[in-house]
C-alpha cells in the first residue's frame, strides 16, 4: 500500500494552470505549454470549470503550485502563484519571469 501511494506523489504533477476566466483560456493554454516544454510537469482541469471547482482539482492532482490567470493578471501581465502543500500567501509573478521562478521552486 505505501508503495503504490508513493508512486501516486511522486506522479503528481508540479503546477496546475488554472484559468479563472474565459479571455485567459489562450494564455492559460500557452502557459502550460512553456511549463511542459521547460521540463516542469504541469496539468490542468476544464477550463470551463468554476474557479473553486479548478482549485479542488489542483488540490486533488497534489501539485505543488496552482498558476492562476484571470482577468486582472491578464491585464497585468502577471500570474497568480498560490503554494498548494504549505500555507504561504498567494503572490503575483511577471509572465516574463514565471518559468524561471517555477523551476527554481521545485528543483
Amino acid at each position: 500500500m505505501l508503495i503504490k501511494d508513493s508512486a501516486k506523489i511522486d506522479d503528481a504533477p508540479r503546477a496546475f494552470v488554472i484559468s479563472a476566466a474565459e479571455a485567459a483560456r489562450p494564455a492559460a493554454f500557452k502557459l502550460l505549454a512553456d511549463l511542459r516544454a521547460a521540463g516542469i510537469s504541469a496539468d490542468y482541469s476544464d477550463f470551463e470549470l468554476s474557479l473553486k471547482s479548478q482549485m479542488r482539482s489542483a488540490d486533488r492532482s497534489g501539485a505543488s503550485f496552482a498558476l492562476i490567470l484571470g482577468d486582472d493578471e491578464l491585464r497585468n501581465s502577471s500570474c497568480a502563484v498560490k503554494t498548494l502543500k504549505e500555507k504561504a500567501e498567494q503572490r503575483n509573478v511577471p509572465i516574463a519571469e514565471l518559468i524561471p521562478e517555477i523551476t527554481k521552486l521545485v528543483r
